[in-house]
């Protein structure tokens, strides 16, 4: 009884507080930005080996037309066909076409293959910027697999994509952290827990009501922004496949889950050592510091400096090895 009167007055100052709306706000504005960003990224590697399958196939098209024509100019003139010589441009009318050389055609006629987006690759981008989505097959393809001619801005390789993951990682932590900072404290310094302490209420239920509140909100936005990325993926070229997709969708909801109440409990926790809410705010700060950004880099600069990448010329040699 107790716990619901605290739990729908808490929700009742949330909803009155402006800075509370705020940060709502900005949370949902931040998700639907990513939405669209992460969407627009995802149509961008389809376009692109879309573009390059299309090119290939019109190319195919193109041989095959002037084959015909050299064996229909062959047939009529009663002259005997000839294999043409390897060349980068076709031949002239009456000359022997390119498609009838299998070392042109092997060499200079790609097959592609790609590996098509899933269909939630929106929520998260990975290195799907750096590496293309599909590959030119042909003869020679073992030395020049590797080769990427796509261009992109190196400024924006580095930041990286700004997709509903990184929202989760990141900003997410920092929004649930703003709002539970001051969770015990804020009521100290106001001179409300003594009076709440008087009471007949359980410091354990009045907590619990007051995190449950909060985590309320943050979830029920979190829940309607995965759904509504679900339903803006589905709408997009990709499309989905609704098993597949649904399952992908419902872990997702549960790996955010527990990310969001680990930070819920860490807030909680450190309420608990009795400090000002300027000294949690800075032990809460210097936990997102090192949790998100200087331990996850720590951890890549000794992968990379533990095993390194071998040079490109070791590399392509191996190739040519292979």
């Amino acid at each position: 009884m107790m716990f619901s009167i605290i739990f729908r007055h808490e929700l009742h100052q949330l909803r009155k507080s402006k800075p509370t709306v705020t940060l709502f706000i900005l949370l949902a504005a931040s998700f639907c930005f990513a939405i669209w960003n992460g969407d627009r990224a995802v149509d961008k590697h389809t376009n692109a080996s879309q573009f390059v399958v299309n090119q290939q196939m019109e190319k195919k098209q193109s041989w095959l037309n002037d084959l015909i024509a050299y064996e229909n100019y062959a047939a009529e003139h009663e002259v005997p066909t000839r294999i043409a010589p390897t060349a980068n441009r076709p031949a002239p009318h009456g000359q022997p076409a390119l498609g009838n050389n299998a070392g042109t055609v092997g060499e200079k006629l790609d097959d592609v293959a790609v590996l098509p987006p899933t269909g939630l690759a929106a929520f998260s981008i990975g290195q799907l910027d750096l590496q293309r989505g599909y590959s030119l097959v042909n003869v020679k393809s073992k030395f020049s697999m590797s080769d990427n001619y796509e261009i992109e801005n190196p400024v924006n390789l580095s930041t990286g994509t700004f997709d509903i993951s990184f929202v989760v990682l990141f900003l997410l932590p920092i929004f649930i952290l703003a709002l539970t900072y001051d969770l015990f404290s804020g009521e100290r310094e106001a001179g409300t827990l003594a009076l709440i302490q008087t009471q007949q209420v359980s410091m354990r239920v009045f907590a619990a009501a007051k995190i449950c509140s909060r985590a309320t909100i943050f979830l029920a936005v979190i829940v309607i922004a995965g759904l509504a990325a679900f339903a803006y993926c589905a709408t997009g070229p990709v499309g989905l496949d609704m098993t597949d997709a649904g399952v992908r969708l419902a872990l997702w909801f549960a790996v955010v889950l527990v990310y969001s109440l680990f930070w819920f409990a860490l807030a909680v926790r450190v309420n608990t050592f009795g400090k000002s809410s300027e000294t949690n705010a800075t032990i809460l700060s210097c936990a997102w510091l090192c949790l998100v950004v200087i331990i996850p880099t720590l951890v890549s600069v000794t992968a990379t400096s533990l095993y390194p990448a071998p040079s490109h010329m070791s590399f392509k040699i191996a190739q040519r090895a292979a």
